[in-house]
């Protein structure tokens, strides 16, 4: 199981419902079904998992796990609709990269590509070789 304000990466059981791989998700709640309802249509979402599910489970049963991606999104995903062995805890970190001859407009390219792929706030330097 997961636990509040720690990170996973995780593999849904129905990408095609639910996407198939998160990553850094940091769990901001455990919710019950009717405190998930203000979230999304659990019973839909329910109907459409059925057909995933290696069991049969009743919807009010369900562990709602609400996560927050990098880029701040939230999704709800009950814990009964992820691969628990997919579940892994990651810890944050500040990376820094360096790139040997880069040139003024590769920072540009750079940002980019980090805002692309869901990371705010990034800082980067540079420094005349």
């Amino acid at each position: 199981m997961v636990q509040p304000h720690k990170r996973y990466d995780f593999v849904t059981l129905a990408p095609t419902e639910l996407g198939g791989v998160y990553r850094s998700m940091k769990v901001v709640a455990i919710l019950t079904a009717s405190q998930a309802m203000t979230y999304r249509d659990i019973y839909t979402l329910h109907e459409k998992m059925k057909r995933y599910l290696a069991q049969d489970y009743n919807v009010e049963d369900l562990t709602y796990i609400l996560f927050e991606g990098v880029n701040k999104q939230t999704v709800l995903i009950p814990w009964e609709y992820l691969d628990s062995n997919s579940v892994v805890e990651v810890e944050q970190l500040k990376i820094v990269i360096e790139i040997p001859n880069a040139n003024t407009s590769d920072i540009s390219m750079v940002a980019d590509k980090l805002t692309e792929l869901g990371f705010k706030n990034c800082k980067i330097t540079h420094t005349r070789m």
